[in-house]
């Protein structure tokens, strides 16, 4: 039981937990901060105790959706395409990753699409236990947040919107992943959401849209040729890639500038500008790679953890992975620092 548990875990992705996690775990910490302190500011929607176990609870929610939502994404990927697409693309020439859905492939693959559907339905299953155990605590704007949170995840690459095939996939992670979830956590923490926490919560949504931005301008030629419509596909043109990458990457610390500028935030969050050179360095990558895909750029100490990197040069992906990592490891040090920030000031 327990190696069937690990199975769809790790087909489901679990190394992309810190983008849900750190997030959450940031709107957890912002709310007892704010409630030790009693500055639960412009408190609209009323003020209950502090819950420890209900903001737990809450983190826990957020990993089991995210780990269903990942697998409806391979769900509906191969309801719509298969899972071999990648592969037959990789053939005709165009530098493409094949790696999605290998247990679902014709050659290996160890499990059905109907095996996929029950995983899907056990963890949005049990994140459902959570919303509803909450729901009971802190009433119906939890469960209004939970039902909108859910809809839009699944119409990310589920029909009809197929949100992801039209441009949107970016924007709309960033939504999910920033405001809907942090707000979510903070609520189920607190009974309460306070303006300093919106505010915050939008340059979050940004760096986590730029982790699968980055993606995408990495998937351009194989999403292009399956008919997967991305922003960067959308887009076309290479300076609007850049230009967006640049949005992406930077626009997060014009907020907090101004959030410090006009007391929004506290002048203590001046301190994520430490993240400024990543997000510099990441830019430089991906002005690289419209320029010459074929340069190859080595992970360094600071870029944070890069896992297994003898084992991505020896798949051949070193030009995605020193990029992608890179991107991820941004929002995480950016989370890490507002972690700190809200249990020390």
């Amino acid at each position: 039981m327990l190696q069937k548990v690990k199975y769809w875990i790790d087909n489901a992705r679990w190394i992309a937990l810190p983008q849900s996690l750190l997030p959450a775990l940031v709107a957890l910490t912002m709310a007892w901060n704010y409630s030790s302190n009693s500055i639960l500011e412009n408190n609209v929607l009323g003020e209950s105790p502090f819950s420890w176990g209900l903001g737990i609870l809450a983190v826990l929610g957020v990993a089991l959706l995210h780990l269903g939502m990942n697998l409806f994404d391979d769900y509906f990927d191969y309801c719509h395409k298969g899972v071999d697409y990648r592969g037959e693309i990789a053939s005709r020439g165009v530098r493409a990753r094949i790696a999605k859905c290998y247990y679902l492939q014709k050659e290996g693959g160890k499990s059905s699409i109907n095996d996929l559907l029950k995983a899907c339905l056990c963890f949005c299953g049990l994140a459902l236990v959570v919303g509803i155990v909450i729901f009971i605590y802190r009433g119906s704007f939890i469960l209004y947040l939970s039902l909108l949170t859910a809809a839009i995840g699944l119409s990310y690459s589920g029909a009809p919107f197929r949100l992801s095939y039209h441009g949107l996939g970016e924007l709309t992670i960033g939504f999910i992943f920033g405001p809907l979830l942090m707000t979510g956590v903070y609520y189920s923490a607190c009974g309460a959401w306070s303006w300093s926490e919106l505010f915050i919560s939008i340059p979050v949504g940004l760096l986590v849209s730029n982790i699968l931005y980055t993606h995408s301008i990495l998937d351009f030629e194989p999403d292009r040729a399956a008919g997967k419509r991305t922003l960067a596909v959308l887009l076309m043109n290479k300076k609007a890639m850049l230009f967006f990458s640049f949005i992406f990457n930077f626009f997060p610390f014009l907020i907090v500038g101004f959030g410090i500028l006009y007391g929004f935030l506290s002048p203590w969050y001046s301190l994520l500008f430490v993240t400024f050179y990543m997000a510099c360095a990441l830019f430089y990558r991906m002005c690289w790679f419209v320029k010459d895909p074929q340069k190859i750029f080595l992970p360094k100490p600071w870029m944070g953890p890069v896992q297994q990197w003898d084992k991505i040069k020896e798949a051949g992906i070193e030009w995605f992975m020193v990029r992608w990592l890179l991107s991820r490891n941004y929002v995480t040090f950016f989370c890490l620092i507002l972690i700190l920030l809200n249990i020390f000031i």
